[in-house]
């Protein structure tokens, strides 16, 4: 398992993410493809293709690094009534595998949607299975692999909703991030059925009600996650991720993470 660190930390510019991640001495990286970091946003990948992956490439070789997963956003799986907005999501998926096949990259997560406030669950999982049907068959046509992580302040943030999307879609595979659950206060053995369907992992220091903070103070178990993978023969990667507005030195904190999780795989 490929140990890699999110460009999600450094939001300004792609090329002072890389510089950073370069500096904390990894080889591979999480891609952050979301619109409000200023890294990959998916729209220039439908106008402007051939551009943006020529610079991304220039950049991955000034640094010396490899992206060994993306994550990133489009228009929202439950928002089905405006057609558009699905031809939009449909480019868009377009354009990242496509950026993925000429990176090399095997692996993809994606945020699966704000909260729908005053809709039923099941129209919104419905609503939400359409959309991924499309982009798992984009996916495929392309021979990648990319699923929604299962994240807090969603519509697939507790158990039951994580279980309600997989038997939906029995091929789906996704992205575990424990903090997402160590947040909510859910037991780590609660979320094991997620491992043998993800295709890749993140970790960051977390605690009840905080999506990341400091290793001192993080109730996140590392040793649990580490050991639920290895016996469930997990083939995927792993990123370090953090986000920006972290309190305190975020660049020492992946730094210790990585030290903590090398020595511990």
């Amino acid at each position: 398992m490929n140990i890699g660190c999110s460009t999600a930390f450094y939001k300004d510019d792609l090329e002072g993410a890389l510089a950073k991640i370069a500096a904390l001495k990894f080889q591979y990286i999480d891609l952050i493809c979301i619109p409000g970091w200023n890294h990959i946003q998916p729209d220039d990948l439908v106008s402007r293709f051939d551009k943006v992956a020529e610079q991304t490439e220039r950049l991955l070789d000034r640094h010396g690094l490899r992206v060994h997963a993306f994550n990133f956003a489009v228009p929202d799986l439950h928002k089905r009534a405006d057609k558009a907005v699905n031809a939009r999501r449909r480019e868009q998926a377009q354009g990242l595998v496509r950026l993925m096949g000429r990176l090399g990259v095997k692996a993809a997560g994606f945020y699966p949607g704000y909260y729908a406030e005053g809709r039923a669950w099941d129209d919104i999982l419905n609503d939400t299975v359409a959309s991924l049907r499309e982009m798992l068959e984009i996916a495929g046509e392309a021979g990648v692999v990319i699923g929604p992580e299962i994240h807090r302040f969603t519509p697939f943030e507790t158990m039951a909703q994580a279980r309600a999307l997989l038997d939906a879609v029995p091929e789906l595979t996704v992205v575990y991030d424990a903090s997402h659950f160590v947040m909510q206060a859910i037991d780590l053995k609660e979320t094991e059925f997620l491992i043998p369907r993800s295709h890749h992992v993140h970790f960051r220091g977390s605690a009840p009600d905080r999506i990341q903070c400091p290793l001192a103070e993080s109730t996140a178990n590392f040793s649990w996650m580490l050991e639920r993978l290895k016996a469930h023969r997990y083939a995927g990667n792993a990123s370090i991720e953090y986000l920006p507005d972290f309190p305190g030195d975020v660049e020492n904190e992946i730094a210790e993470l990585d030290t903590l999780l090398r020595a511990k795989n």
